[in-house]
């Protein structure tokens, strides 16, 4: 993650989990079992692209 830069996203289970799964596991404190999906720059101009294009540079793990 850019050191410094705010990311929206959201934290996520896998396919077919709710957001109960993702809160129990926050509670459980089992972190492995979830993993943040960002999908947004909130000070990038508020422009899609400009976000885009910029978590497109980002060295982040591939998302099944």
């Amino acid at each position: 993650m850019p050191a410094g830069q705010p990311l929206g996203g959201e934290l996520y289970a896998g396919p077919g989990t709710t957001h109960d799964d993702v809160a129990r596991a926050v509670r459980s404190g089992d972190w492995r079992a979830l993993t943040f999906r960002p999908f947004d720059v909130p000070i990038l101009s508020h422009k899609i692209e400009s976000s885009i294009a910029f978590l497109a540079s980002l060295p982040l793990p591939r998302q099944a």
